[in-house]
């Protein structure tokens, strides 16, 4: 709501308030003949204002909601209201179900087999599961029972000897987001640090510059580092104790990253390969140089997977409703918006049917790459981040608690 959770620290601002403050500036920039209204300034005022009363914008929001339009900001500040769907919880196809709506297909009914020429053509006229087109010891990109019966060569033949996956973590949603300070301190774990210039961070911070004017950058190096996770007794196989660095390398590429040991992932001992998660997000400065590699090194979390197109998704044989009116979420789109024909939108559309850019599985080799040369303290007992995540750096006269920014060190446990 507008009074928010905590006060703002340093100097923050909401959202709406930058857009407001932007809208302003426009209103000295544009000239009055050249502008769409009057004045932007106007429409931002409660921002500005000192006494504005910003929840006319969130009243408008929730009045042009199909699922809110009849939620008052006034009863949120009571407590949660309902959003008006059509049923509740929530029912999947409920309208082809019970209303005998047509399902978004081209038959107009639910489809489990597809008699398209292009699918035909690609073998996809069923609906199949198909290996991995690399992180499998099957058959690559085959469906059973042929898969079955053969081999993925770098199972085996090519000694790789972990499945290599690059998931989202619950810590970040993506990169950008990620990359903040205080988000980089915590997302890093045991490698993030509150310190501008740990010892050692040298090897990171060569790429990790900010531009500033006139094309001139200051560095500054980072306050988290990118990890690997893999299970401590497959590390001990290769001699990695944790926060050590170790290779990782693939088909196409490799990477130099700390490990952590974790028992959440899978051991070599419960089949015949380990698993290794590298959360997805971070950027090349978060990596280590590979002394090996030199100038021409890439570096990053996917440098060993491929980007790969499925010709399944490439076809305009696909087809799918459009992103808005769903009668399924609410009775009040209306028959014109929803129902205008089975067969609806034809084709590629990012949100819908878009190519897989990234293959996020793969087969890859690890190597112990040198011994740990330095530990960052560990954020998560630094008192300057206990107080940001208590809250207790806020109070009505601005920032207060600790200030001092220093680190934990860690010792040989």
């Amino acid at each position: 709501m507008d009074h928010g959770i905590m006060d703002p620290i340093y100097d923050t601002k909401q959202d709406g308030e930058v857009l407001a403050m932007v809208a302003e500036k426009l209103d000295e920039k544009i000239p009055r003949e050249e502008r769409n209204v009057d004045s932007y300034r106007s429409y931002f005022s409660e921002f500005l204002d000192e006494d504005g009363d910003v929840r006319k914008y969130i009243q408008e929001t929730l009045d042009h909601g199909i699922t809110t339009e009849d939620i008052d900001v006034e009863d949120l500040e009571d407590g949660p209201e309902r959003l008006n769907l059509k049923t509740y919880p929530r029912v999947p196809f409920y309208s082809q179900v019970h209303d005998d709506r047509p399902f978004y297909t081209k038959t107009g009914r639910m489809e489990f087999h597809k008699e398209e020429d292009r699918f035909v053509d690609l073998g996809r006229e069923d609906l199949d599961h198909i290996e991995s087109v690399e992180g499998t010891p099957y058959g690559v990109n085959q469906k059973w029972p042929e898969a079955g019966e053969q081999e993925n060569p770098l199972y085996h033949d090519e000694g790789y000897q972990f499945y290599y996956n690059t998931p989202h973590s619950k810590y970040r949603t993506h990169s950008s987001w990620g990359m903040t300070d205080w988000n980089l301190i915590w997302s890093a774990r045991d490698f993030g640090s509150t310190s501008a210039d740990p010892e050692g961070t040298e090897r990171l911070i060569d790429d990790f510059s900010f531009p500033e004017a006139e094309g001139e950058t200051s560095e500054a190096p980072p306050l988290g580092e990118a990890f690997v996770e893999m299970h401590p007794s497959d590390a001990a196989d290769i001699g990695v104790e944790n926060g050590d660095y170790v290779r990782i390398s693939g088909k196409r590429g490799g990477t130099v990253v700390r490990a952590m040991l974790s028992e959440r992932q899978r051991p070599g001992k419960a089949g015949d390969m380990g698993q290794l998660t590298l959360w997805h997000g971070w950027w090349p400065q978060h990596f280590p140089d590979d002394e090996e590699k030199g100038d021409d090194e890439v570096k990053g979390f996917n440098t060993t997977t491929n980007i790969w197109l499925d010709p399944g998704q490439e076809t305009d044989d696909l087809v799918h409703k459009s992103v808005f009116g769903d009668p399924n979420v609410s009775e009040k789109v209306g028959e014109d918006i929803s129902w205008h024909g089975a067969e609806l939108e034809h084709g590629y559309e990012e949100t819908v049917w878009a190519p897989t850019g990234v293959n996020r599985d793969d087969l890859v080799t690890v190597e112990k790459y040198e011994e740990a040369d330095w530990w960052p303290g560990d954020a998560r007992k630094d008192d300057l981040v206990e107080d940001y995540i208590g809250g207790s750096l806020q109070s009505k006269g601005g920032a207060s608690g600790t200030t001092s920014g220093t680190t934990t060190t860690r010792g040989d446990d």
